[in-house]
């Protein structure tokens, strides 16, 4: 039997979730299949993080000058909602590219873009990424087996989408694993105790990954939030980010 299979002892004291850390989190619910017994952790993670989020969306947010009122709550509308996206688009197309070229491209350790300032600036930038970007897609992987609705299979479309379409090529983790190599960098297997264990990468970049990990293993308990992660990958110009990267290696 494998170690991490093993049951706990009946006198070993159970672990709270703040009691592991975010890279411990994320190694256990990358492979959920050999840490069954924290499976009301993830549950637990995700639903405190939606709680926050909830919190948060309910004002605006001058002080961040990324999304000061993309994620403020509004009631559903179909056509509001789609106002909404599109103004979510059009601002970061703008603000993230076209004024940033209109100002000559201009890069510092103040600017959005410290990332570009050299090539230390941008490995370093990557790896911190290396978490989200290499489970890219990872909050769809619970989708509906068997027959299915509309909704469901437009989401399937978008998850095989994301793996490729079948062509590893095209898949969005390989995609991104291949600059980290064309970097140098040597990056662990995913799933192993090596990745979480690098110590280049900041615990606090797992948390944000975490959370999709974490929400994908309850797909019907979060189906709307599911949604939601949905409409703001559609909805956000992140490629622009991955474009100036080719452009720099």
């Amino acid at each position: 039997m494998n170690k991490q299979q093993i049951p706990m002892k009946q006198n070993q004291v159970e672990k709270s979730l703040d009691d592991y850390s975010y890279r411990d989190l994320f190694h256990f619910f990358i492979n959920p299949e050999f840490h069954i017994d924290k499976l009301h952790l993830a549950k637990e993670f995700s639903a405190r993080m939606h709680c926050e989020a909830a919190e948060y969306m309910m004002t605006d947010h001058e002080d961040n000058p990324d999304f000061p009122d993309h994620f403020t709550y509004i009631e559903y509308d179909k056509e509001k909602m789609n106002q909404r996206l599109d103004y979510i688009f059009q601002r970061l197309f703008k603000e993230k590219y076209l004024d940033w070229c209109d100002a000559g491209q201009p890069v510092s350790p103040d600017s959005r873009y410290w990332w570009a300032q050299t090539k230390l600036h941008l490995t370093t930038y990557l790896i911190q990424r290396e978490p989200y970007h290499l489970t890219d897609g990872i909050w769809l992987r619970g989708l509906q087996q068997g027959p299915m609705s509309s909704i469901q299979a437009k989401l399937f479309s978008i998850y095989i989408d994301e793996l490729g379409n079948g062509d590893p090529q095209q898949n969005h983790p390989n995609v991104y694993l291949n600059v980290l190599k064309s970097l140098g960098l040597d990056v662990p297997s995913l799933n192993s105790r090596e990745f979480v264990d690098q110590q280049a990468i900041l615990d606090i970049s797992f948390k944000k990954p975490l959370l999709t990990l974490t929400t994908s293993l309850f797909p019907r308990t979060f189906e709307p939030e599911i949604l939601g992660y949905t409409l703001v990958s559609l909805s956000s110009c992140s490629f622009f980010n991955f474009f100036y990267i080719v452009l720099l290696i």
